[in-house]
C-alpha cells in the first residue's frame, strides 16, 4: 500500500509538471477570433493585443496560433495529430483592444468578458461555447451549426440569430431592440426583443422571446414559439 501510494504521488507530480509549461506568441492587430479544436480560451479588454497559452510541453508544441487577415486563428499545426488523452488540455489567453467576432470549430470554449462595437458577430460549427459577459453593439449576429452553445447579455439595436441543429442560443440576458430568429432542427433560442421579433421555425425547435416585441411568426413542425 506505501508503494502504491509513492507511486501515485510521484505520477501526481509529474503530471503537474508535465502541464506548467507556459508560452507567448507574438502577435499583431486583429479584431476577431477563429478557434479550432479544443482549447479553452478566455479573452480580456486590454490597450494591446497579446496571447499566453498555457499547457503541456508537447501539447504546445502543437498549437499553431496567428494573425491573418486580421483575426487571430488558433489551431494545431498540419501534419500533426492531437488527443486532449495524451497531452492534456490547453488553456488561452488573449487580450485584444476591440473584439468583433468570434468563430468556433469544433469543441472548444471561448469566454469574452465585454466588447463594444458597432457590430459583433458569434459563430459555432461543432459543439462548442461562446459566452460573452458584457456586450454593447449595434448590431449583433449569432449562429450555430451542431449542439454548441452561446450566451451573452448586454445591449444591442438589432439582432439576428440562427441555429441548424440541436444548439442553445441563450440570449435573454442582451436586450435587443428587433430581433430576427431562425431554427431548423431542434435547438433553441432564449431572447429579448422590445419592438419586433421576426420567428421561423422548421423542425422541432422552440424560440422563447421575452421583453414585449411584436412577433411575427412562420412555423414548420413541431417547433413552437413563446413571446412575452
Amino acid at each position: 500500500m506505501i508503494r502504491l501510494v509513492a507511486v501515485a504521488a510521484v505520477l501526481a507530480v509529474t503530471g503537474a509538471s508535465a502541464a506548467a509549461a507556459e508560452r507567448r506568441f507574438p502577435v499583431g492587430d486583429f479584431s476577431g477570433i477563429a478557434l479550432a479544436g479544443s482549447p479553452d480560451v478566455t479573452v480580456v479588454t486590454g490597450p494591446a493585443a497579446s496571447v499566453r497559452a498555457s499547457g503541456s510541453e508537447a501539447a504546445l508544441d502543437r498549437l499553431e496560433i496567428g494573425v491573418d487577415g486580421g483575426t487571430l486563428k488558433i489551431g494545431t499545426k498540419r501534419g500533426l495529430d492531437w488527443s486532449w488523452r495524451d497531452y492534456g488540455r490547453v488553456t488561452i489567453a488573449v487580450t485584444v483592444p476591440m473584439l468583433r467576432a468570434v468563430d468556433v470549430g469544433g469543441s472548444g470554449d471561448v469566454v469574452v468578458d465585454r466588447v463594444k462595437s458597432h457590430d459583433f458577430t458569434a459563430a459555432i460549427a461543432g459543439s462548442g461555447s461562446i459566452r460573452v459577459v458584457a456586450l454593447d453593439a449595434d448590431l449583433t449576429s449569432f449562429s450555430i451549426a451542431g449542439s454548441g452553445s452561446v450566451t451573452a447579455a448586454g445591449r444591442c439595436s438589432a439582432g439576428t440569430a440562427k441555429i441548424r441543429g440541436s444548439g442553445d442560443l441563450k440570449l435573454s440576458g442582451l436586450k435587443c431592440t428587433t430581433l430576427s430568429a431562425n431554427i431548423t432542427g431542434s435547438g433553441a433560442i432564449d431572447a429579448y426583443a422590445t419592438q419586433t421579433a421576426t420567428l421561423a421555425m422548421m423542425g422541432s425547435g422552440d424560440i422563447r422571446v421575452t421583453g414585449g416585441a411584436r412577433c411575427t411568426v412562420s412555423s414548420t413542425g413541431s417547433g413552437k414559439a413563446h413571446c412575452s
